[in-house]
């Protein structure tokens, strides 16, 4: 096709050429050329004006002459192959075009006015583009122009302000929040944060996307202070604060009361739960061989047979389903004497038939076949998943030494659970993770730097807070949160491994929950999460570096960056009689930023230099911006300080006074437990005997 137009086109110039050519050789063959001063060239033109088409017949081999020269020369010429066009445009772009994002370029994604500019688009095929042009004519005819089409961008009705709606990642560089109209520049919201000890992660992108207040806030704090700075804050601004402090015992107890098992809904969820507690708790680094496996297997039955035992039989008594309750299940496994086959928890599990009704005690089994009418039936129903666990577990024992070892693993495991601070931080639930997409929270979860012994419980938390949300979102209209969800997970690599969070973070965005994972360096997020790091990081549309990383950190960085063609000019000159010198053009390969560059060259990437990286556009370099900076920093500055005791002292006066009309049902309530656990024991001792 391209070969028919060129031909077509050196027909044309070759026939204008020629009817040029007849007609001035057929002039000044009439009127010789002369150097008179009354020799003009104007009866030429008026001529050609007047009569066009008329060729001289006695010059048509002028005619002929010229429309072959300029057909000869434009089939020389063509590019047949297409090797010059294509050197053409690789000329000066042969190990690279890499170059610098401008502001304009940034702009576009960037929530900056309540309309929206947005570029038409043409099929690349012919085919396609021909029923575009018969669809809609002059949207067609528009895009062809290049005439823009408006689209409305308003505020959302979660934002005080416009400007709110942008994610900060630079002085100058913003991220839109709510959905771009502009299909070409939306992104998804998940932003991954990299940077170094004393970069500023804190100052210079938490606090000030703190201060947005564009929606609720799940906020990982390795030290507690962005709690301390921002918790008043957020409860000038009307925000409901939540906060979970595991940094020590005495934050623990000043911690909200967190309990996991009130967010099971079936056994997948039981299963979920087990899997992320032994796998958080296994220890860093270690790959078990098949004898540890094997225990581990067995200790996962029984977890999940006893959460599954308080899901499904205190079902309508959500203050028996707590961790502390399954530790005194487990307390069970161990018979009064050593060498008892029959412990009071298969007792609990199967019950026991005595010789007369006194003696005997009704189990789960047979609470199973009585609540569905028959054994058939019950063996059908999620309640019979525990009976085949626990069934699963003494079968996997085999031996009461064997299972004597997998209950002392389950108590050394569970060991956390029996530190008083502990026992009283999972007694019930004040979180309401269902609720934090529904209304504006501000979700502190504070850990510490040093020690990671309560940090599974963190794991544990965001598993069940994505799970919820995603469940709730699904069942809103437009299938996501009523408000935007931004997790801010500051030293991810220390809160422990989210299970599959490859896959939830590729899921999350269309339920508008957001994550920014942030950590020192890239290692962090491989160790943690292997292979499946690449995914998360892909993930994540946009990446924002803020140096003093280490140098894998910051070649992996220079690489993100690209290449760019450089033109390097040499001269050799030589001396002598006859001497002289030549010129010559190489072109080389540069690093738009080197490794070398990231790490010590101020003159290239200061100290408050950052890089932005934004998926389908070039890289943007930028100054970081300052919590300082912030419009509302001096609201920020009059709240004062957050004093996590008081409010938790005001809070606990608040609920007192709340439970002191339930208090005597509580009560009671915990005698018929006591006096039910005890029936076991006496069932279990007679049995004994």
């Amino acid at each position: 096709m391209n070969a028919l137009l060129w031909v077509l086109w050196s027909l044309c110039g070759g026939t204008l050429a020629g009817w040029l050519a007849n007609r001035v050789a057929s002039y000044y063959a009439d009127n010789p050329i002369s150097f008179d001063a009354n020799f003009s060239i104007d009866p030429l033109i008026e001529g050609m004006a007047r009569d066009p088409l008329w060729l001289d017949p006695r010059f048509m081999w002028a005619f002929w002459a010229a429309l072959a020269l300029v057909m000869f020369a434009g089939m020389a010429t063509y590019d047949y192959g297409g090797e010059r066009r294509r050197a053409r445009e690789v000329k000066g772009k042969e190990y690279g075009e890499a170059a610098w994002a401008t502001e304009n370029e940034m702009a576009a994604f960037a929530h900056l006015g309540t309309v929206t500019h947005v570029k038409r688009t043409l099929p690349e095929q012919p085919r396609a583009r021909r029923a575009a042009l018969l669809r809609d004519p002059r949207a067609f005819v528009l895009a062809k122009l290049g005439i823009a089409v408006k689209k409305p961008n308003p505020k959302p009705e979660w934002c005080d302000r416009m400007e709110d709606d942008n994610i900060i990642l630079s002085e100058t560089a913003r991220l839109q929040l709510s959905k771009i109209p502009d299909p070409l520049t939306e992104r998804n919201k998940h932003v991954l944060v990299i940077g170094g000890s004393g970069s500023g992660k804190t100052f210079n992108y938490v606090g000030p996307n703190l201060l947005q207040l564009y929606g609720s806030y799940v906020v990982t704090d390795p030290k507690g202070d962005t709690l301390k700075q921002y918790g008043n804050f957020f409860l000038r601004h009307g925000y409901d604060l939540k906060v979970v402090a595991l940094k020590d015992g005495r934050d623990l107890t000043a911690s909200m009361h967190y309990n996991p098992l009130m967010y099971i809904t079936d056994s997948t969820s039981i299963i979920q739960i087990v899997n992320l507690l032994v796998e958080n708790t296994t220890g860093e680094g270690k790959h078990p061989d098949a004898n540890e496996d094997y225990f581990v297997k067995a200790e996962r039955q029984l977890y999940m047979a006893l959460i599954g035992y308080l899901h499904f039989f205190y079902a309508d008594q959500p203050e028996a389903r707590t961790f502390n309750e399954m530790v005194n299940l487990l307390q069970m496994t161990e018979g009064e004497e050593a060498g008892q086959s029959v412990s009071p928890l298969d007792i609990l599990m199967f019950g026991y038939e005595g010789a007369t009704p006194e003696e005997s005690f009704v189990g789960y089994k047979q609470w199973c076949v009585k609540r569905h009418g028959s054994e058939e039936a019950a063996r059908r129903s999620d309640e019979w998943f525990v009976l085949s666990l626990y069934k699963g577990f003494k079968s996997t024992a085999r031996s009461p030494e064997t299972e004597a070892s997998v209950i002392s693993s389950c108590h050394v495991r569970m060991a956390p659970f029996s530190v008083g601070s502990v026992k009283d931080f999972f007694s019930e639930d004040e979180l309401e993770l269902d609720k934090i997409g529904e209304r504006k929270t501000a979700f502190f979860l504070v850990m510490s730097d040093t020690d990671s012994t309560f940090n599974f419980i963190l794991a544990m938390l965001l598993y069940q807070l994505f799970d919820r949300n995603t469940a709730i979102a699904d069942r809103n209209p437009g299938s996501h949160c009523k408000l935007p969800v931004v997790c801010i997970l500051d030293e991810l690599a220390n809160i422990g491994r989210i299970p599959d969070l490859e896959k939830k973070i590729a899921t999350l965005r269309s339920r508008w929950i957001y994550l920014h994972p942030i950590m020192q360096n890239a290692a962090q997020l491989k160790g943690l999460y292997g292979d499946k790091a690449p995914v998360i990081e892909g993930n994540c549309d946009t990446n924002l570096y803020l140096g003093r990383s280490d140098f894998e950190t910051n070649k992996h960085y220079s690489e993100k960056l690209g290449k760019y063609t450089e033109v390097v000019r040499n001269r050799s000159e030589s001396r002598g009689r006859q001497g002289g010198y030549s010129d010559s053009e190489t072109r080389i390969a540069r690093d738009l930023l080197s490794a070398s560059d990231l790490s010590n060259n101020p003159d290239k990437f200061a100290g408050d230099d950052c890089l932005v990286f934004i998926n389908g556009a070039r890289p943007f370099k930028d100054k970081k911006y300052k919590t300082l900076d912030h419009p509302r920093y001096r609201e920020l500055a009059e709240a004062g300080e957050f004093v996590l005791e008081d409010w938790r002292y005001d809070k606990e006066r608040e609920k007192r006074a709340e439970l002191r009309l339930i208090a005597d049902e509580e009560i009671a309530m915990q005698e018929r437990m006591r006096e039910f656990m005890g029936g076991v024991r006496e069932v279990y001792v007679v049995n004994a005997a």
